[in-house]
């Protein structure tokens, strides 16, 4: 059985101050238990992990899992921002959910076909022309999805354009090989002559 220890670190989380507020417990653990023994895991520093320091699980320092100097994941710890979140762990291919900018890609998705939409009879008799903005995702199984009008317009116009960037047909982006989902802006200009 392992040996928990007496008193359990500070979280391997970095939570912002407003959100958090400091409770100074003497231990944690069951109150009511009458156990004099600490629980410390088989590692070294007073941890529940088989590693070194006072974290939880395999990793080195204060932090809870594979990480090092206090981070949760895979890693030394270190602020965040913009980046990719999580460990990749032992795999090195890319996470299938996820959907990537242009910039993290080794290879952008290539348009086979982008049909034109129609124009509504609504929107040539009130004479309405422009352009919308679609931000879409071109994603790894070869499908348009997560359509969102970024600049719409009127007449049913901007149906037209979701329907018709439903029917592009792609080759999908590339990340190591793999492929991958990608964002993507469309625009599609409305004119009459």
């Amino acid at each position: 059985m392992a040996r928990l220890p007496q008193t359990l670190p500070d979280a391997g989380i970095d939570i912002d101050a407003p959100l958090w507020k400091n409770l100074s417990y003497t231990s944690y653990g069951d109150p009511r238990s009458k156990s004099p023994t600490p629980s410390n895991g088989p590692g070294e520093g007073g941890g529940v992990g088989t590693n070194k320091g006072t974290g939880i699980g395999e990793g080195d320092g204060p932090g809870f899992g594979p990480g090092r100097k206090g981070n949760t994941g895979d890693g030394d710890k270190g602020p965040g921002c913009c980046g990719g979140g999580g460990a990749t762990g032992n795999n090195p291919n890319p996470d299938p959910d996820r959907v990537y900018r242009v910039s993290e890609l080794n290879e952008r998705a290539r348009v086979l076909s982008k049909p034109e939409p129609q124009y509504t009879e609504e929107a040539r008799r009130s004479g309405i022309t422009g352009t919308v903005i679609l931000r879409v995702v071109f994603s790894r199984s070869g499908e348009v999805t997560n359509i969102r009008a970024l600049q719409p317009l009127v007449g049913g116009l901007t149906e037209k354009a979701m329907a018709a960037a439903r029917q592009i047909k792609f080759v999908p982006a590339k990340k190591n090989g793999q492929p991958v989902s990608m964002y993507m802006q469309l625009e599609y200009n409305f004119n009459l002559y």
